[in-house]
């Protein structure tokens, strides 16, 4: 018999099957013990005790609880069956999934080491706050700052920092004004997510704060200019200098303070210089305006290198030499530089020399008295003179045109009387 239970502890006809406690609970068989002098029980798996009455934990609690019938209880930070996880905090709040280690996987939106803190706006591939901030319990926190010198200006501003600013440089008191580009331009925005300034002519820089060359840049309207690396409208390039604004050095052949206008000193068909209206010399003879020349009183000319009265008053022709053999005008040089001031013959439009004294005929140059009347052979000059002191004229300019129409019809000695009826053709001219 059983002393504590007062039961006996063998059974069957010969008393040789032993008799267990509880018949092990229904967890094991009875078997006999070492001595063979009682039962005992050997429990299934999973099972324990005298009478197999506990049932064991996953894991025995991996050391991170204690079993109670077959349960773990684990101690703080660990989690699973069999404690054998590492808990995440707060479970996750339940807005994530508690990965291995023990860290959360938020979702929705939901952010922190426990998911407990609330989205923010503007979530997106980049993160909440449109990539451009932090997110603080729903609230976007932006960050990022423009160059200096607007170093202080936030780039990105709104609920979810979506919003791209320029640079502003300027002030309402003690408020930034929003996008004010230094007061030098328009922000705009392109591809839809870069802002950046347009500046006025002559500004350029992020926030339109320097000062750079004019002449470039796609008009946007309201004088203002989409910014552009090219200056001085691509025909100079734009000089800066430390302590003056820059300014354009126009190539050749453009003038002007953006080299928008032709100068009058290259002529671009014929790759040659032109004397610029004269404008350097002491005296300027005229100004260039958009590529042409206007003559100052007194000259004319496409370059205005030809003298120009406005009313012819008598000249002293006896200050040039010969006195211009009376075919040509006696000046003032205005034109070489080396000899300023001196008086020149201007010869008459068949006349060269420096006295005037030779004619231009249609085969060559010929000096008068080489040249005959092509009638009757006699000297061409005092023919002439003859022939024109013989009729009345209104004025000297007449009398020069007849004697200068005849000495044009002269020719060389031997050659009078030999053209076809020119005896008929010439007398009928003089």
């Amino acid at each position: 018999m059983n002393a504590l239970t007062n039961k006996p502890l063998w059974r069957g006809k010969f008393c040789e099957i032993p008799i267990c406690h509880k018949d092990c609970s229904n967890h094991g068989k009875c078997g006999y013990s070492s001595n063979g002098l009682r039962g005992v029980c050997n429990c299934d798996e999973g099972y324990y005790g005298d009478h197999c009455q506990r049932r064991e934990c996953p894991y025995n609690c991996s050391t991170h609880g204690y079993c109670l019938n077959g349960t773990c209880f684990c101690h703080p930070g660990f989690t699973g069956n069999g404690c054998e996880k590492k808990a995440c905090p707060n479970s996750c709040s339940g807005h994530g999934i508690c990965g291995d280690g023990g860290l959360c996987a938020c979702v929705n939106g939901f952010h922190g080491l426990d998911c407990s803190q609330k989205p923010c706006p503007g979530h997106s591939q980049d993160g909440p706050c449109s990539g451009h901030g932090t997110c603080d319990n729903g609230v976007c926190k932006c960050v990022g700052y423009h160059q200096a010198p607007f170093n202080d200006e936030p780039m990105w501003i709104g609920n979810d920092c979506g919003e791209q600013t320029c640079p502003s440089g300027r002030y309402e008191g003690a408020t930034l004004k929003k996008n004010a580009c230094s007061n030098k331009g328009i922000c705009s925005v392109t591809n839809k997510t870069k802002s950046e300034c347009s500046c006025e002519e002559g500004y350029g820089g992020d926030g339109c704060h320097l000062h750079t060359c004019k002449g470039w840049g796609k008009h946007l309207g309201g004088n203002k200019y989409q910014f552009k690396t090219e200056k001085c409208n691509n025909r100079g390039k734009c000089v800066e200098e430390r302590g003056n604004l820059p300014k354009c050095e126009c190539e050749r052949g453009f003038t002007g303070p953006t080299c928008e206008a032709p100068s009058c000193d290259w002529d671009f068909e014929k790759k040659v210089e032109l004397p610029n209206c004269h404008s350097d010399l002491p005296v300027p003879h005229g100004i260039c305006t958009n590529g042409s020349c206007y003559c100052h009183t007194n000259f004319t000319g496409a370059h205005c290198e030809l003298a120009a009265c406005k009313a012819c008053a008598e000249i002293d022709m006896t200050k040039c030499l010969n006195s211009c053999s009376q075919r040509g005008k006696c000046r003032k040089n205005l034109l070489d530089k080396d000899h300023l001031g001196e008086y020149k013959c201007y010869c008459d439009a068949n006349r060269y020399g420096e006295d005037c004294s030779q004619i231009k005929t249609q085969a060559s140059f010929k000096a008068i008295s080489a040249l005959v009347h092509p009638v009757h052979g006699k000297p061409c000059e005092s023919s002439c003179r003859s022939h024109c002191g013989s009729k009345s004229h209104l004025d000297k300019t007449h009398a020069r045109s007849c004697i200068w129409s005849c000495e044009n019809k002269c020719v060389s000695k031997g050659q009078h009387g030999k053209l076809k009826d020119s005896h008929v053709k010439l007398r009928s001219q003089f």
